[in-house]
């Protein structure tokens, strides 16, 4: 997860998962793998949306949550701030599914909560939808 910049309404500060716009003729898998990169310093390629979020009278209105896989080894080993992120980024961190109240708003722990059971973490087994374009798997 990664910091807000202020507060949110709950009091919490609204830390939430790591993400951005997609880019014009950038695919969403394409601006995933660059969200995750940039923030957290882990290269992987999503391919499977494990959430879709819509988010009623916001410009970008639907907010795409696409599973990065299974980290091996020590996450604090492999997760951090890319220096050349630092600045706007001071921080990212794991939090545990029970903890996330204590994190982020509401409608980012749902969100989460969500993607999480979408990836057979919490006892699904099809995880997620295929992210297809023009019709092929990538």
């Amino acid at each position: 997860m990664k910091p807000p910049g202020d507060a949110g309404a709950e009091g919490r500060y609204g830390w939430r998962l790591p993400g951005g716009t997609v880019r014009e003729r950038e695919l969403v898998t394409d601006a995933a793998a660059r969200g995750l990169r940039e923030e957290t310093g882990i290269r992987r390629c999503p391919r499977r949306i494990v959430a879709l979020d819509q988010v009623p009278g916001q410009p970008e209105s639907l907010a795409v949550v696409l599973d990065g896989g299974l980290l091996t080894g020590t996450p604090a080993d492999i997760v951090h701030v890319p220096e050349n992120s630092a600045g706007p980024l001071p921080a990212c961190m794991w939090v545990p599914a029970k903890r996330l109240r204590d994190h982020c708003r509401d409608y980012q722990e749902r969100r989460i909560l969500a993607a999480v059971q979408e990836t057979g973490e919490l006892g699904n087994d099809d995880p997620g939808l295929p992210m297809l374009v023009l019709g092929a798997h990538i």
